[in-house]
């Protein structure tokens, strides 16, 4: 029997998503898999609260947390404070000594035995680069580390992490260097230092990254093949919907339609849900143009190609030397 400890943390904007999340969570896993999740609640209503318990069904419990770090509530436009339960959790779960921990925007495609068993040895945790965010934005070359990892899903040594009391490290990062760039992943990066086991992307697969990469890139970036690469959409284990615009409010974004089939397998199935379907109309949005919907002109944020659209056919590609 695997038992695999996993945590989530969620507010009350964010238990819709949650509840999705951990549908495809038990819809994928093995069966001789056991699950023991706990979901941070920060400020949770009885009745968001009785909805958690729905969906976890028996497989975990709701815990009330309340972060001491609330005061940076509003300084990021997607991203609550509840982000900042991460540093709180080698002393909320006290009697695990490894966890992982899985953002609520993420949709679970595999069982999560092999990920949950990667030995961690003297490392914080295991975690998977953020192409975006050291190719693009230089995320690590700002910290002065060589590598950045997403802190979406994490591995994490518990047990290190309270010996060395890291949960106090994170608060004083986060209160006194920080620079605000983002609510917890700065802090986790520099605390951590690269003490990580890096981790095959298709265990936080950011999707997006197909819009802003060739395949070759991402395939040398990751050091994988190309046909990996190509299955990653349909065969991660873990996919998570970076998009700044989710696609539980916005039916024209990446993984829209995955991240629908697993709400019509909730226990929400019998709540019909709006979208706001006008999105991306008219105007530039993500670097495009929109017409009545369609891609008249998009140019990415991509360091290998430059693509132009004209009523939503791509007619140019041009090559640009790779980063």
């Amino acid at each position: 029997m695997n038992k695999i400890y996993i945590e989530l943390h969620t507010d009350n904007n964010y238990v819709i998503p949650t509840i999705v999340t951990l549908t495809s969570l038990f819809k994928n896993k093995n069966e001789d898999s056991v699950y023991e999740v706990r979901v941070l609640g920060n400020k949770l209503t009885q009745e968001n609260v009785e909805l958690l318990e729905k969906a976890l069904d028996g497989r975990g419990q709701v815990i009330p947390h309340e972060s001491s770090l609330s005061k940076f509530e509003g300084t990021h436009p997607h991203v609550s404070s509840t982000d900042l339960f991460k540093f709180d959790l080698p002393e909320v779960l006290s009697d695990w000594d490894k966890v992982l921990y899985i953002d609520t925007d993420m949709i679970i495609q595999g069982d999560l035995s092999d990920l949950f068993n990667v030995p961690l040895g003297d490392n914080y945790i295991a975690a998977v680069k953020d192409m975006a965010g050291m190719v693009l934005e230089q995320h690590h070359t700002r910290l002065g580390l060589n590598n950045y990892f997403n802190a979406g899903m994490m591995l994490m040594n518990l047990e290190k992490m309270r010996k060395e009391d890291i949960g106090a490290k994170l608060i004083d990062y986060k209160l006194h260097k920080d620079t605000g760039h983002f609510m917890s992943q700065d802090a986790l990066n520099d605390t951590f230092h690269e003490k990580v086991i890096w981790l095959h992307p298709k265990y936080n697969w950011m999707a997006p990254n197909h819009t802003s990469f060739t395949v070759q890139h991402i395939a040398s970036f990751f050091d994988i093949t190309e046909s990996e690469v190509l299955e990653l959409d349909k065969k991660a284990v873990i996919v998570h919907l970076t998009n700044k615009m989710k696609p539980w409010d916005y039916k024209h974004v990446w993984g829209h339609k995955l991240w629908k089939t697993y709400y019509e397998k909730s226990i929400l199935k019998h709540v019909k849900r709006h979208y706001n379907s006008l999105v991306r109309r008219f105007g530039w949005q993500d670097n495009c143009l929109w017409m009545f919907g369609i891609p008249v002109i998009r140019i990415n944020k991509n360091p290998d190609t430059k693509k132009t659209y004209v009523l939503g056919i791509r007619i140019k590609v041009k090559k640009r030397k790779k980063i």
